[in-house]
């Protein structure tokens, strides 16, 4: 459901002429929006207690197939490859704590990036 909302409010945003953002921008926000929602509903919210906070972790992999176009988003380190004449294309990247900009993130939002048997989790 979360998901046919952001179709809604992209498609909103393409028929207003005034949005300076590109038709990737608007994506990018929409899937953005659509995880942020999702981690809510399942307990996500700082207001509520989660069942068991040393091991919650949430991943995800969206693909919108149309006609002429295929949007991939992910979260956290689901991959998303196409197989295409026995070749795969790798479609997204994964968000581990071994990349440096996921590592500068995870810090900033107050997240600790500890080692546990010589890997990073």
């Amino acid at each position: 459901m979360a998901l046919v909302e952001e179709i809604e409010s992209v498609k909103e945003y393409q028929s207003n002429a005034s949005i300076k953002d590109s038709y990737q921008d608007l994506w990018k926000k929409a899937f953005a929006s659509c995880f942020v929602k999702v981690d809510a509903e399942i307990g996500g919210q700082a207001d509520q207690e989660l069942v068991a906070p040393e091991i919650v972790d949430s991943t995800d992999v969206v693909a919108l197939i149309c006609s002429s176009i295929m949007i991939v988003a992910n979260c956290g380190d689901f991959r998303a490859v196409l197989c295409c004449v026995k070749e795969p294309m790798v479609l997204s990247v994964d968000h581990k704590p071994n990349r440096e900009d996921e590592y500068e993130r995870i810090e900033a939002t107050a997240g600790k990036v500890i080692q546990w048997n010589g890997k990073q989790i």
